[in-house]
């Protein structure tokens, strides 16, 4: 049977109140992060970094909380990660609205998946998760990586299953 992203989600990969002075630091912390856990190759930060540099995902959840939501080029993705970095101050990255934009993001999502079908399922599980300020507020207060681990692999639990199964897989 395959374990969904978020079940267990790699603790090394969840960097809590990260200090950083731009997004390419925290997107090359995250990869490095993936990288270490072995779900991605080599090269993957480089092309993450150019990837969110052409292609911004910076968004406004709204007031004045803001996340990205990097997606790499699968084809450097070995298996299905995630990687979690809230930030102590926020941090600029271009919007995916309008990358001229630059939005303040204190929470940071990595998405690395294999297939497209997956990405789009745990894409709807990011949004849900977002909905929820609560589940943001939370993340963003957090001090364990436990908790955080923990907060992901709940709010999984609670979702319900969408069309086409698993949101991401894990081999």
């Amino acid at each position: 049977m395959a374990r969904s992203i978020a079940a267990p989600v790699d603790p090394r990969a969840i960097c809590l109140q990260l200090s950083a002075s731009d997004w390419v630091s925290v997107l090359a912390l995250l990869g490095c992060r993936l990288h270490e856990s072995g779900s991605v190759r080599p090269g993957f930060t480089e092309a993450l970094v150019e990837q969110e540099r052409a292609r911004p995902t910076g968004m406004r959840l709204g007031g004045t909380v803001g996340v990205a939501i990097p997606r790499p080029d699968p084809e450097l993705v070995i298996r299905p990660g995630l990687a979690v970095a809230t930030l102590a101050q926020a941090v600029l990255f271009g919007s995916q609205d309008d990358p001229r934009t630059l939005v303040p993001v204190r929470l940071v999502l990595l998405l690395a998946s294999r297939e497209l079908d997956a990405e789009a399922g745990a894409l709807r599980w990011v949004t849900r998760l977002l909905q929820a300020q609560t589940s943001v507020e939370s993340m963003l207060a957090a001090k364990s990586v436990a908790f955080v681990a923990a907060s992901i692999h709940s709010s999984r639990e609670a979702r319900a299953q969408p069309a086409g199964g698993d949101l991401l897989r894990l081999s």
